[in-house]
Formats: structure tokens, sequence, C-alpha cells
């Protein structure tokens, strides 16, 4: 995935691997955390694999997740389960229901 003159570019799921780190934002996220996602092969290595470590950024009150992204539909889709994935009332006192974030590109 990269920026190309304000656009994001991503690959299709038939490209070369693309293991690097990247920034993921979330738009109308209701706070302001983002994430880095550390993309690397999975074990075992198989074409239609991406192994996802997602490190939060600020790490305070956010949750770390590893996963397995795989083609469907030649669209790479990862699945989350996410403990504290959606927050009612305070951003940091409230109540936390676990959610279950699907994460889909290609």
């Amino acid at each position: 995935m990269s920026a190309v003159g304000g656009a994001t570019v991503t690959p299709s799921a038939d490209a070369a691997p693309f293991f690097a780190n990247y920034q993921l934002l979330v738009q109308g996220r209701y706070d302001f955390h983002t994430w880095t996602w550390a993309v690397s092969h999975c074990i075992p290595a198989a074409p239609d694999c991406r192994h996802i470590s997602a490190i939060p950024m600020p790490v305070a009150k956010a949750f770390e997740y590893v996963g397995d992204a795989r083609v469907v539909d030649d669209r790479y889709t990862l699945s989350v389960d996410v403990p504290d994935g959606l927050r009612c009332g305070n951003v940091y006192y409230g109540l936390v229901i676990p959610t279950r974030d699907v994460y889909s590109w290609g």
C-alpha cells in the first residue's frame, strides 16, 4: 500500500509480496489511536496468506493483535477479535464490549 498524489494505492491480492510496515488509519474512529501493521509471511508460507502484527500507537488503552490475512475473492481479508472493540461513554473509563473487526483490501 502506498500513497500517490493523495490517493491510496493497494496491490491486488495476486501482486508481489508487500512485506513491510504500514500505518493503519481507521476513518471515523471514536478515539485517536492508529496502528502500525507489520506484514510478513505466514508460517507455513502460502502464496495467499500474509501475517499481520498490529501495534497500537500510542499503546495506552488500545489492543495489540495478530492474525493471518487470507485471499478471499481476490482480496485479502483479516478478522480479529478485539476484547475492547467498542467503548461506550468515556473513551478510557466507560463500558467496553468485544467486537470482531474485519479488514479487507486488495
